[in-house]
């Protein structure tokens, strides 16, 4: 199994390589390339959950679980301008339900395991000044309203 910092570079990578062919695809109106697109950074992002979920994360010195998890958010922001971009096609986006909710399965398990291992995985993703809670919550995500964060970014009562 891959480390997780391999993975990690890995996903922002193909994020980075995906994005110019989903603007092109969505421009095109082609919801099955646009899924294909979705199918080649869900890879990454189901080998990252499996990585993290491993008993030999657990082992990981607590400074290096917390550079995991800011290089998480990098991830989150990476992918958040493909999400835009497929927000912006009621359609395309329409469409991609599917591979959205498997996603967000993965970046669950991703938070899950950060939490347990006492990192504030929540309060960093909420305080990225970049990260649109509404984009993600109107594709159907929903691991980042975990933990008594909402829609305004701020811990409920």
């Amino acid at each position: 199994m891959a480390k997780p910092e391999a993975t990690l570079d890995q996903c922002q990578a193909v994020i980075t390589q995906v994005q110019e062919p989903v603007v092109a695809s969505c421009d095109a109106g082609d919801v099955t390339e646009v899924k294909h697109h979705l199918s080649q950074v869900e890879q990454p992002l189901h080998v990252l959950s499996i990585s993290f979920s491993l008993t030999s994360f657990f082992t990981i010195r607590k400074e290096v679980v917390h550079k995991y998890s800011y290089a998480f958010v990098k991830v989150l922001t990476k992918f958040q301008a493909v999400l835009t971009v497929i927000d912006s096609y009621p359609k395309i986006a329409a469409g991609c339900t599917d591979a959205f909710a498997k996603m967000d399965q993965y970046f669950d398990n991703i938070c899950t395991v950060f939490k347990k291992r006492g990192e504030e995985i929540y309060q960093q993703i909420h305080q990225e000044a970049s990260f649109n809670v509404t984009i993600w919550a109107t594709a159907g995500f929903t691991f980042q309203s975990k933990a008594g964060y909402d829609s305004s970014s701020s811990i409920s009562d």
